[in-house]
């Protein structure tokens, strides 16, 4: 099998890398052929949560009730809308979307936040996370 990317995710303790799950990144390693690789080791970012992507969905839910979008299509224009970044390319400026999988927590937090002024506009009312979750 031809090598495209095998990530492991772990914990740098006194310059020692411990993997979550050695015995099985071995066996995945070990399914490819003989070839020369690069290690990058990189922070892994706070982004958000399992429960804030649930409910971002649930929000999304809601306000495809009240304006007839799918939640997906929902998602593709807030994030046109909000997640736009500049980028220099021969040198001109192009404008590319960041990917709210990208997202910290506390800029998925503003992103939420953006989304909820938006939709206050058109009346739909958004609850705290916390609202939702006293639900269940």
């Amino acid at each position: 099998m031809k090598l495209d990317k095998a990530t492991a995710l772990g914990e740098l303790k006194d310059g020692v890398w411990i993997l979550n799950n050695a015995p099985l990144f071995k066996v995945n390693l070990a399914k490819y052929e003989d070839c020369k690789i690069r290690c990058i080791v990189e922070r892994v970012k706070n982004s958000r949560s399992q429960r804030q992507n649930n409910w971002y969905w649930h929000v999304l839910t809601i306000i495809s009730r009240d304006q007839g979008n799918t939640p997906e299509e929902l998602h593709d224009i807030f994030s046109s809308l909000f997640l736009k970044t500049k980028r220099v390319w021969r040198a001109g400026n192009v404008t590319t979307l960041k990917s709210t999988t990208q997202l910290t927590k506390g800029e998925f937090v503003e992103y939420m936040e953006n989304i909820r002024a938006e939709v206050a506009e058109l009346g739909i009312e958004i609850p705290d996370p916390d609202q939702l979750y006293d639900l269940y």
